[in-house]
């Protein structure tokens, strides 16, 4: 148990290090993966009371599935030699920051009521809505930069699982994604999720 925490320290701080131990061992990491997966779906659901826990396991956990069959077999079409295992683990470790939208959203999205919305004056109201604009807009650019590092970490991941170059390791994970991302909406839509 302790190493795992030293390993999710290096995902932050020295993520090669981090994804090159965890591609060795897979098995050995395989249950924090799913834990970190799941956690942005058990956050999102206790933040967020429109949000069905079992529709966001679902979708986190089929997509996340999916990502890493696509980065399989596309990192095994550029030579690659990733254990699905540790590149199953590896990837579920580079979604770590993803713990951070959910908990960004639960501060920003609150509920104003129409109490406190009528002791306003116009001018009041016209303040709130810039307000909540700009924090909108903030929001959006710290779920820009969170995305923005995952997608960064799981190109390391699939680097060091497959042992290939940064370039490779980057057509892998964008064919992926874009293809876990279709496959993911095809099987909510038909599962009617």
């Amino acid at each position: 148990m302790n190493e795992q925490v030293y390993v999710l320290k290096d995902v932050i701080r020295n993520p090669t290090r981090a994804f090159k131990e965890i591609s060795a061992r897979g098995r050995d990491f395989l249950l924090g993966a799913i834990i970190i997966v799941c956690i942005p779906a058990f956050l999102t659901a206790l933040f967020l009371p429109d949000a069905s826990l079992i529709h966001s396991l679902f979708g986190c956990v089929v997509w996340w599935l999916v990502l890493v069959g696509c980065v399989y077999v596309v990192g095994g079409l550029l030579n690659g030699k990733a254990d699905f295992m540790g590149l199953l683990s590896a990837t579920g470790y580079a979604q770590l920051p993803m713990i951070i939208i959910p908990i960004i959203g639960a501060l920003l999205v609150r509920p104003i009521s129409e109490e406190f919305l009528s002791q306003l004056s116009a001018l009041e109201v016209i303040l709130l809505i810039n307000i909540s604009f700009i924090t909108f807009i903030g929001f959006f650019l710290a779920a820009l930069i969170v995305l923005a590092w995952i997608f960064v970490l799981c190109i390391l991941a699939s680097r060091e699982c497959h042992k290939f170059n940064t370039w490779k390791a980057f057509v892998s994970v964008v064919v992926g994604e874009l293809a876990s991302i279709s496959i993911t909406n095809q099987l909510l839509t038909v599962t009617g999720l």
